[in-house]
């Protein structure tokens, strides 16, 4: 059977192949340049198949009809043997009924014996698929394109993967540089504020405004500890959209807190900075309904000290849930 390709030398170059009429391939080294192929006659029987087929493909063996194991992909036309003769200078994509695997290549006509060679290679996009199948590159032929073009498929998906990864660390560390002048931002505000100010409820407002800007919360609120009466009274509130959030800062400045209730109530019980991710969903909160109104969301709370004594309560609220690492990076 390997010999009979020879028959493919054209007769219109009878000078051309007059040398070449004694050589025929020997199957050792047919297999070694198509390790793929698979030779099949008029009744869709396979004659022959490659060694390297034959190892990751075991289920397929001589002797076995073609439409068992392989639909046409391209060209659309069915196996059938004068058809695909036909269309022997098309590009043909085999699709393995059992396994998925594709094999691309061409179909060569042989007379004599009547036959046709399928010299083809698995159709792979990336080095990793060929894993999936069993292969490595050293299972290709030589002069497959496909080795090449995998090789290059590498380096092309490497140098986009370094390219990512650098994208990656450029867009971390612009965010971080972000945060940190975000907060080098409300720290010099903060300082100047206090500088400046003349009563603490100049101080209060300037100081809810800056920190609420700089850190990218909607309403800021500062409560101070009534002694007497143990609990909590709004001192001040600053909100980022006035006309929106009105109901709610009215309702702040007029609210008490007790101990433990609220995020407020429950900073001032706990005496250290707590966070919620929902202020809406806090069974515990005075203010759920208004919050849903004004659609706030997070929430982020620490406590004012006066030595170990907590003298009031910072309270910032968001649109957007809170989680711990948005507190940490603010």
């Amino acid at each position: 059977m390997i010999g009979a390709i020879t028959s493919l030398s054209n007769p219109s170059h009878p000078k051309s192949f007059q040398s070449l009429s004694c050589f025929k391939l020997i199957p050792d080294l047919f297999t070694e340049v198509f390790p793929f192929h698979i030779v099949f006659n008029r009744n869709h029987e396979i004659l022959q198949i490659g060694g390297v087929l034959q190892q990751i493909y075991p289920e397929l063996a001589v002797g076995n009809q073609l439409e068992h194991h392989f639909r046409i992909e391209r060209p659309n036309i069915q196996i059938e043997f004068d058809l695909i003769r036909k269309r022997a200078r098309s590009l043909f994509l085999l699709e393995s009924l059992r396994n998925g695997m594709k094999l691309k290549g061409q179909m060569v006509y042989v007379e004599q014996p009547e036959a046709i060679f399928f010299l083809c290679s698995p159709w792979v996009t990336d080095i990793a698929s060929l894993k999936s199948y069993g292969l490595t590159l050293s299972d290709f032929a030589i002069h497959d394109p496909v080795v090449d073009f995998l090789f290059l498929l590498q380096a092309q998906n490497t140098a986009l993967s370094d390219a990512k990864k650098l994208t990656d660390e450029l867009t971390e560390q612009r965010a971080a540089l972000r945060k940190t002048n975000r907060k080098l931002a409300a720290l010099y505000a903060v300082t100047h504020i206090l500088a400046e100010s003349t009563t603490f409820s100049e101080a209060a407002i300037k100081l809810l405004e800056a920190i609420c800007v700089a850190l990218d919360w909607q309403v800021g609120v500062l409560w101070m500890v009534d002694p007497s009466a143990r609990e909590l009274k709004c001192h001040e509130v600053w909100t980022a959209l006035p006309e929106h959030f009105k109901e709610f800062e009215l309702l702040n400045r007029v609210l008490t807190l007790p101990l433990g209730i609220g995020l407020a109530g429950c900073v001032w019980h706990e005496r250290e900075p707590i966070w919620i991710e929902d202020i809406t969903k806090d069974p515990n909160s005075p203010r759920r309904l208004h919050a849903i109104a004004a659609r706030l969301s997070g929430g982020f709370g620490l406590p004012i000290r006066n030595g170990k004594e907590v003298i009031g309560v910072l309270e910032f609220l968001a649109i957007s849930p809170v989680n711990l690492m948005t507190v940490c990076g603010k």
